[in-house]
């Protein structure tokens, strides 16, 4: 079982990892592009999908894709007329609660999902772990410590109620939540999932910010403020 954990912190490195050591962010001034940009940089990950937001909420221009389809432009990226291409990027996106938001063009963070739900079941499996239901949405499996610090401290997988949460392609939304670093310090948990085709999303939190019985409903709120900076209009097959 420790082995397995484990796997399921080295998997969350790789992928928080990209949005955990922000790269310098390009320089970018909205004021040059040929069209107006309302403050707005454009990005389009290397999905098509496109999203415009405020300059400065861009924290991690994240890598460019090798592609051979971009025409050269004379235009600073990141203008609608050139946009910001990018296999992820990392946003600002509900800064006093979340943390290291990134947005996918792949299905990377499904991965750590996967290893998440799986760890659910293995923790739930042994009588030892007490599993409870912290909402109507969500369920937890805390993995006990035989050094006698408190449940609270311990670290923990969730998964949602089957039909209580939006999921993609049969996949539960998922959360880990690492282990105090000391007594009462609170953790900090990660989630990451799936939106749609060509969208994933991953995030930090930590549960003294955000209460356990609240992470579903802090989890929607996260996809709808991703929804509200969708900008089809720019998606590749729109400009082609």
């Amino acid at each position: 079982m420790v082995g397995r954990i484990h796997i399921v912190v080295a998997s969350f490195a790789l992928v928080v990892a990209a949005t955990s050591a922000p790269a310098q962010a390009p320089l970018y001034n909205p004021g040059l592009c040929s069209t107006e940009a309302f403050g707005q940089i454009v990005v389009r990950l290397e999905s098509g999908l496109a999203f415009a937001f405020p300059a400065e909420d861009l924290n991690d221009p994240g890598y460019r894709p090798t592609s051979d389809r971009e025409p050269v432009i004379l235009e600073p990226e990141g203008c609608p007329r050139h946009p910001l291409i990018r296999s992820w990027v990392g946003v600002t996106v509900h800064p006093d609660r979340a943390q290291g938001v990134g947005l996918f063009g792949h299905e990377g963070p499904t991965r750590v999902q996967d290893i998440t739900l799986r760890a659910f079941a293995r923790c739930a499996a042994n009588p030892a772990n007490p599993v409870r239901r912290l909402s109507t949405a969500l369920e937890e499996c805390r993995v006990r410590r035989p050094d006698g610090s408190p449940e609270e401290d311990w670290k923990s997988f969730m998964r949602a109620v089957p039909g209580s949460h939006p999921e993609f392609a049969g996949r539960p939304f998922a959360v880990f939540c690492f282990g105090a670093l000391h007594r009462g310090g609170g953790r900090v948990c990660n989630a990451g999932y799936q939106i749609e085709p060509g969208l994933s999303v991953s995030y930090r939190f930590h549960d003294e910010v955000v209460p356990r019985e609240k992470i579903s409903a802090f989890d929607l709120e996260i996809r709808a403020l991703i929804a509200a900076r969708r900008a089809p209009e720019y998606d590749l097959e729109a400009a082609e």
